[in-house]
């Protein structure tokens, strides 16, 4: 299993560079699983007073939701990341915005400005809209995620976390 990191602040290309590897990849018959860091306090996978909300209360871990057109597992707890992953069995993870996890990442990036605050020792590849504006920041190559898929698979795959399945 390969772990692919995009980092990078609100509107800076993630999300698009992450669509197009995760197509990539499904095209080609290898299985993607993403994780998404959601920053935002108020977030809750649960409706409060909803059964699976009152399950998860109860103590029961994991709830699994399970519709018509969506199954949904979870873990009433903060789990890290590294735990999440060895529950994921898929031949590539996609993984968005988590800044503060030592890992090989790409870092997104609308402009020049926040490079300075994002661009570390584990950092191999650099796009967003700022591709339109340079092709290198301090010998990181910067590369479109539209145009210059192949080269920043090429780096994901040589750079990036393997796992064990």
């Amino acid at each position: 299993m390969i772990l692919i990191n995009a980092i990078g602040f609100s509107n800076s290309g993630k999300t698009i560079l992450l669509e197009a590897l995760a197509a990539h990849y499904v095209s080609e018959g290898v299985t993607v699983a993403a994780i998404k860091d959601i920053h935002g306090e108020d977030f809750r996978p649960d409706e409060e007073g909803k059964d699976t909300w009152r399950l998860a209360q109860a103590g029961a871990t994991p709830v699994v939701g399970h519709s018509l057109h969506d199954t949904i597992f979870h873990w009433p707890q903060f789990i890290p990341l590294l735990e999440v992953i060895s529950k994921i069995t898929a031949e590539v993870i996609l993984v968005e915005g988590f800044k503060n996890e030592s890992m090989p990442r790409i870092v997104c990036a609308r402009d020049v400005g926040p490079l300075a605050t994002l661009v570390d020792a584990d950092t191999y590849c650099i796009t967003g809209p700022i591709s339109d504006e340079m092709q290198e920041y301090d010998g990181i190559p910067v590369l479109s995620a539209r145009h210059d898929l192949p080269q920043i698979i090429n780096l994901a795959e040589l750079h990036s976390i393997r796992y064990e399945l």
